[in-house]
Formats: C-alpha cells, structure tokens, sequence
C-alpha cells in the first residue's frame, strides 16, 4: 500500500510540473523558421525541445511589437525568433555560456538586407550610408534593426506593416532605402509588380535567432529552459537535421 501511495504522489507531482509554454510569433509567416498555419523549423525545434522536459507548446501568432509588449508583461513565457538585442535582453533570458551569449544554441539566422528602387542614388556600403533623405524604411517592431540603425545614427521609419507595402513605398519614390529580412525580401522580389527593386550587395546584419524567455518565468524554471535550449542545440546541430529540415521549410 505504502508502494502505491508513493508512486501516486510521484505521478502527481510530475503531472503538476508539467505545463504549456506560450510563445508568440510574428503574425507574417517567415519561411523557412516560422509560420502561421503550421509548424516552420523553429516551432519545430522549440516543440521538440519542450517535449523532452514534459512540456507543450502553444504558439501564437501576433504582430512583433504586440509580441514583445506581451512577452515583457508575462502574457507570453516566451518570444520565438528574437535576436538578442539589448532591448530583449532587458526584460528577456538567452541563452548564455560563460556569460557570453551562445550561438550554438539559435534556432536559425536573421539576414537583413538593404533594396531601393533602381536608379535611387541612396546607397549602404557595408559600412554607413550615403545620400540619404528620407529615413530608412523598416518592419514595425524589428527592434534588432531599430537597435542598428540608430547605431549607425541613421534616421529610421517602421510605420510600414510588410515588406510589400515598403516596396510600393520606395517604386512611388515615398522613400529611397528599404531593409527586410532576407526570405521575405526574396520572396517578395518574385513579384513582376516589384521588377525594378534591387538588393545592394551588402547585408546590414546578421544575428542569431533564439527562443527569448520572460525573465521571471525563467528564473522559476532555470533547469528546464537550460534543458530546452541545449535541446534545441542538440538537434539543429545532428546529421538528423540535414534531412528533416529541408521537409519543414514549406
């Protein structure tokens, strides 16, 4: 009898541990990390990592700068695909080895890349840019390259919603320079409506993407999500990968 009680009251305590873990994404899929209507290579990752330590997963698709506001405030435990920005990192937990954040552990890479409309004599050499007038046009809530921008003390605009409407933008001359993460820059160039957009030869940035934690829920579950990112290491980084990454990227 002793026996039964003792693994019931072990069965319980498992079952009051585990839980679901709310992640937000952005609400515009981004292939091939995330989308909206199923699993990407980062949900996929963040899943499978949660799984091993007894945990769900619910994503929820929202707009970035409602995201991070709900991150910040506990309404999300966590954020997928953010950069460590400095801006995350005042309210969300990385991944860190020896204090310095671990790029073993990213779900994946944020590219930016500069375009304009050809013809525009705006230009960004890898370095600064020239001939600006008007302020560089960027996705509402990309704090990672808000952070850049204002870096390189270059005046900046996120009022636009999606890379389609920045490209109008630049083809209407509205402004001269426009920057988006790669896949959805590449994406949007197959259209013949944006023909006459260009992508300058250097990237304004690359940063590693991570699962970003709410800095108090990771501090009353530190072993778990230490155990969810070297999870998410494990397997990004596997022979297993190379094959089943290429079948979550659609």
């Amino acid at each position: 009898m002793l026996k039964r009680c003792c693994w019931l009251l072990l069965f319980c305590l498992g079952t009051a541990q585990a839980q679901t873990l709310r992640v937000c994404i952005g609400d515009a899929s981004n292939p091939p990390l995330t989308f909206v209507d199923h699993d990407g290579q980062a949900q996929y990752l963040i899943r499978h990592a949660a799984s091993q330590q007894g945990w769900t997963v619910e994503f929820e698709p929202v707009p970035w700068r409602r995201c991070r506001a709900g991150v910040e405030s506990g309404r999300y435990h966590a954020a997928g695909t953010v950069t460590a920005a400095p801006s995350n990192r005042e309210f969300m937990a990385f991944p860190l080895r020896a204090g310095q954040l671990d790029e073993s552990l990213a779900l994946g890479e944020f590219k930016v890349l500069v375009y304009r409309a050809r013809g525009t004599d705006a230009d960004w050499d890898g370095q600064r840019f020239t001939g600006l007038r008007a302020p560089v046009l960027y996705n509402a809530g990309f704090v990672a390259v808000a952070d850049r921008l204002q870096q390189l003390n270059v005046t900046h605009n996120d009022s636009a919603q999606t890379i389609h409407q920045m490209m109008q933008m630049l083809l209407r001359d509205r402004a001269q320079l426009g920057v988006g993460q790669a896949a959805s820059v590449e994406r949007e160039l197959q259209n013949p409506e944006f023909a006459d957009i260009e992508v300058l030869p250097a990237p304004l940035m690359r940063a590693g993407l991570f699962l970003g934690v709410n800095k108090q829920f990771y501090a009353q579950h530190p072993q778990v999500f230490e155990a969810i990112w070297r999870g998410i290491g494990e397997l990004r980084n596997s022979p297993e990968w190379s094959q089943l990454a290429p079948q979550l990227a659609h």
